[in-house]
């Protein structure tokens, strides 16, 4: 396509039908029971018991062990530098938002200490992610609702509730501060065990225009969707996204494939349409629908963190 047939393409209604698609195949499973794993496309997660993750646990430290040590150098690190931020806890977060497939896990537990060296240095990289540790110095950042995570309240399936306020991006918080305090808050994010086991559905408030926000942090921020951090986001939820918005998000989805395709959702309209799209995915009422929208839920005081990593 030439450029300009490019933008009318995504000005065009031609994409909504074809998007129009999917979300007819993922109602399909919008019954009196909400299956949400079948609507987000989901791999089950597998019934715990106590053997089940004692095995797991004994097969992720064995191949872990047998990795060379040249391609675990952070993990190594960490193991030796803190060795209690390395206990099984901590290591059952990765085998559960991998659903148990220990090489994935494992693969996912060297690349998270590398970015945990990389966000934080080795100054603090190992140091417990609490204010008075790794943070000390973020404490602004971490208090602002650039992220926060919902305390009590989840979706139907248990699935932690979190928003992302892109316009915190216009005061004077630095790029720097507004990156740690992600990281913080994705550790809040699966210090919950039920989000572990099910995930989070993340509500994103966006800029204004384009020029209000930070192109060159979203860039940066992508990095904690790269495989190295073991929270497990089921949605994207989109509310009332200006026109701008609706063109990226147009792009993004004909950039990934299915599966993530039916993660990303958009709604607009009045507060009754807003509500109606959202129950199709267990959110339709204001009760789960973030106050910036109109909706009735606060996050102050926001969720905690209560893992130990």
């Amino acid at each position: 396509l030439e450029k300009d047939e490019f933008i009318n393409l995504m000005h065009s209604t031609e994409l909504d039908d074809f998007f129009a698609e999917d979300d007819a195949e993922a109602n399909k499973e919008n019954g009196p029971a909400l299956d949400l794993e079948a609507v987000y496309k989901l791999t089950p997660t597998p019934e715990e018991t106590p053997t089940l993750i004692e095995e797991k646990i004994s097969e992720f430290d064995k191949t872990l062990a047998e990795i060379d040590p040249k391609k675990k150098i952070g993990c190594t690190l960490a193991q030796e530098k803190c060795p209690d931020l390395c206990e099984e806890d901590f290591k059952l977060v990765f085998l559960r938002s991998e659903v148990f497939q220990v090489e994935l896990a494992v693969n996912r537990w060297i690349k998270y200490w590398d970015l945990r060296l990389k966000v934080l240095g080795a100054e603090k990289a190992f140091l417990p992610m609490t204010i008075e540790g790794a943070m000390k110095g973020s404490e602004k950042a971490i208090s602002s609702s650039y992220m926060t995570v919902a305390e009590g309240v989840t979706d139907p399936d248990g699935r932690a509730i979190v928003l992302m306020d892109y316009r915190e991006e216009t005061g004077d918080l630095s790029d720097e501060d507004l990156f740690k305090a992600v990281f913080y808050h994705l550790h809040v994010v699966v210090s919950n065990p039920s989000a572990q086991k099910r995930g989070a559905v993340l509500f994103i408030r966006t800029v204004d225009s384009y020029f209000d926000g930070r192109p060159k942090l979203w860039k940066k921020s992508s990095i904690f969707g790269k495989g190295a951090f073991p929270s497990r986001f089921s949605a994207f939820h989109y509310v009332k996204p200006p026109a701008f918005i609706k063109v990226i998000v147009k792009v993004v989805k004909l950039l990934v494939g299915p599966k993530l395709r039916n993660r990303i959702y958009e709604h607009s309209g009045s507060m009754d349409e807003i509500l109606e799209s959202l129950s199709r995915y267990g959110l339709g009422s204001k009760e789960t629908l973030p106050a910036v929208f109109g909706g009735d839920l606060s996050f102050s005081p926001p969720a905690k963190l209560t893992l130990k990593c």
